[in-house]
């Protein structure tokens, strides 16, 4: 898929659209909330509760469609979706809600470090991860930012193109999304600090549906993070998806559970941002020396590594970080993804 033009200019809102953006999303939020606490039974956000396990939630509500170690995957039944109609606007058919609850294995900030999306480039380098190609994407504004106090905090407007591959696109035609999104951790009435990230259909008249044979889709969903116990953090992932009869279906709930257990990959984004950022600060050419100095004393430096010690700093053998001079049972690399300026790609 070749890169597409990016067919929208920034975007300014006035202070009422601001404002409007920004109550859609907690509106999107708190719903999403009080299903979390009905999961676990809770009712009451003062309260505390130990998360149900995921693949025993209440099957009068949900219907199990797939289970794993540390996900399962639900359709809900059809009164959960009459309640949401009023949330979804008048706008969407046949709506179908789709709950993905697990666990994964890490550090609430870590996770939230790995799904947040500033820029266009880690909002490139998440959506190619979870859904396994390359995609068009662009930021259209930003209308929150990080905050001490929250340094995950973003609300922004966000502009995707979809496109399945091959044989696929040549029964379904491209998709576009111009979506609201929102992230950012909070602290709950109970002492219960979470993470989230809603994203909706962003209805600004400054962005309407594109001529030609690129489809304007709908895409809505929420996910609550929160540390169940070191080392653990509980998901529960609302994901509102339009139904487009049998066989079309098949591919987008295909695409929407893919892109939901793409979550369980932050760790590796988080990695990856980390490393980005270790590289691009690193420290003055005499502090690298001096690493290298220390390296080479022969403390904790295996054989190979120390018999090294003058081979130049710009060799392909020495750490990107410090300089050290490593062997290759010593070496561990790593890939990582930049944006190419020219042809737009990873």
């Amino acid at each position: 898929m070749s890169p597409r033009h990016v067919p929208f200019q920034t975007l300014r809102l006035s202070a009422e659209q601001r404002q409007h953006c920004q109550d859609r999303s907690f509106q999107l939020l708190d719903r999403t909330l009080r299903s979390y606490d009905e999961r676990d039974d809770q009712g009451d956000e003062n309260r505390r509760a130990t998360p149900r396990h995921h693949s025993n939630l209440e099957s009068t509500r949900w219907k199990l469609l797939k289970t794993q170690a540390d996900a399962s995957i639900y359709t809900a039944r059809h009164n959960c979706i009459l309640e949401d109609h009023n949330l979804l606007g008048g706008d969407w058919k046949d709506p179908v809600v789709v709950l993905t609850a697990g666990t994964i294995r890490g550090d609430l900030d870590e996770l939230m470090l790995g799904i947040e999306m500033p820029d266009v480039t880690s909002f490139r380098v998440r959506t190619e991860l979870f859904t396994k190609q390359p995609v068009d994407c662009a930021i259209l504004a930003e209308l929150l930012g990080p905050t001490e106090v929250d340094p995950f905090q973003y609300l922004g407007i966000q502009w995707m193109v979809y496109e399945h591959v091959w044989p696929v696109k040549t029964m379904v035609r491209p998709r576009d999304f111009v979506t609201l999104a929102c992230t950012g951790t909070m602290m709950r009435a109970n002492g219960d600090r979470i993470g989230y990230e809603v994203v909706q259909p962003a209805r600004l008249s400054q962005c309407p549906p594109l001529p030609g044979t690129i489809l304007r889709a709908k895409v809505m969903y929420a996910a609550i993070f929160k540390q169940q116990e070191p080392g653990v953090v509980d998901v529960f992932i609302h994901t509102y998806v339009e139904s487009q009869g049998a066989i079309l279906d098949k591919f987008i709930m295909s695409a929407t559970l893919k892109g939901n257990l793409g979550y369980w990959g932050a760790e590796e984004l988080a990695e990856m941002k980390k490393l980005q950022w270790c590289i691009a600060n690193r420290r003055s050419a005499r502090l690298k020396q001096q690493q290298q100095r220390t390296s080479s004393s022969g403390l904790g430096v295996c054989k190979q590594c120390l018999a090294r010690r003058g081979v130049g700093p710009d060799d392909k053998n020495c750490c990107v970080l410090c300089a050290s001079r490593t062997c290759w049972r010593c070496r561990v690399e790593r890939k990582l993804k930049v944006l190419d300026e020219d042809s737009a790609r990873l």
